[in-house]
């Protein structure tokens, strides 16, 4: 029974993985940063690369960008940590970590 609850969440954790992830990349970001003149959010490595050799511009919304703009963002770091964790325990079926990690 409790099981099944749990894999009810998971289309819910699916869209959260969804919203987490880097949009050059397309995984979860790592050492997410954020662009400070739009707010748009990127991995590191992705949005570092992007500026210097394609574009000095947001990929999302175009606004100029330099490595100046570029800030790490530990809040969201820090919540990818979480779901990620979360993702890999309900993976593996293991609903009473998963609700410790919740608590």
């Amino acid at each position: 029974m409790q099981c099944q609850q749990w894999c009810n969440t998971r289309p819910a954790l699916s869209r959260l993985i969804q919203l987490l992830s880097c949009p050059l990349c397309d995984s979860l970001m790592s050492d997410p940063c954020v662009l400070n003149n739009c707010n748009h959010h990127f991995c590191r490595r992705c949005i570092e690369w992007s500026i210097s050799e394609k574009q000095a511009s947001c990929p999302i919304c175009l606004l100029p960008a330099w490595a100046k703009d570029v800030k790490s963002d530990r809040q969201i770091g820090t919540v990818i940590g979480c779901v990620s964790s979360m993702d890999s325990h309900i993976l593996q079926g293991d609903d009473m970590e998963v609700l410790f990690l919740i608590l």
